[in-house]
């Protein structure tokens, strides 16, 4: 299915809803004056990280999340292998873009005035890119960082990767944090087991993701608390 060079706006609730399917396409659309968030995209097979295809491309989304003020975003992922891509997002009071899954591809977009009335959008402040929780496998790579608050933010995870970006005035460009064992180490010793629980219900050590993901074979007797594997290179930072 395909929606495209449509205008929806006024709407009292999210604006297009993607949920399951395979290949559909948001392209080329106008989304404003929204009062929750502007498109959901959902699709693929987590079990067996089977990609969904689903496509968000070359849309101007703005004015979203006008009444719901926090927790509804421009563009909100979860799943396996969606593309968005050269989108235009400005002006809402929080998040442009949340992201759950794998395999996603973010690309050539252009997002700013965003977060305008929240405080926890990266350590009570602004992170252009929040790599929130132990979040790992992430590249973050060519990006311009302009007046961006914190340029990104590497919260406690591994094997990350930040190559070839220019940082300009952001306060500081990268944060990198060993959560895990200090003010978060209740994630690993007992106390909120819920990363491990999640590692076994997904089975993280077995095909596929043992195959897609090698480092996940021996991740739980390799000090999982410890930030190992982050990259950081290759980037230019100025000001700030």
């Amino acid at each position: 299915c395909a929606l495209l060079g449509s205008t929806l706006r006024n709407l009292g609730g999210e604006a297009v809803t993607i949920d399951g399917g395979h290949n559909h396409t948001i392209q080329s659309c106008d989304l404003h004056e929204l009062a929750n968030g502007a498109i959901r995209v959902a699709g693929g097979d987590r079990a067996t990280l089977t990609a969904s295809g689903h496509r968000v491309d070359n849309n101007h989304i703005h004015h979203f999340s006008q009444w719901l003020r926090t927790g509804q975003y421009g563009v909100r992922i979860d799943g396996v292998g969606h593309v968005i891509a050269h989108n235009l997002i400005h002006d809402a009071p929080f998040e442009a873009m949340y992201l759950r899954g794998n395999d996603h591809i973010v690309e050539y977009n252009e997002v700013h005035r965003v977060c305008l009335e929240t405080g926890d959008a990266g350590l009570h402040g602004v992170t252009a890119v929040y790599l929130d929780d132990f979040s790992s496998g992430f590249t973050v790579h060519g990006n311009i960082f302009y007046r961006a608050g914190r340029g990104v933010q590497i919260g406690g995870g591994r094997h990350n990767t930040v190559t070839n970006n220019l940082f300009i005035q952001n306060h500081p460009s990268i944060h990198l944090d060993a959560r895990g064992l200090g003010w978060a180490s209740y994630y690993f010793n007992g106390v909120y087991p819920w990363l491990f629980e999640r590692f076994a219900e997904r089975g993280g050590d077995q095909p596929p993701y043992s195959e897609r993901y090698p480092r996940l074979q021996t991740l739980l007797a390799d000090q999982p608390a410890v930030p190992k594997g982050n990259v950081i290179t290759s980037n230019l930072s100025w000001g700030g």
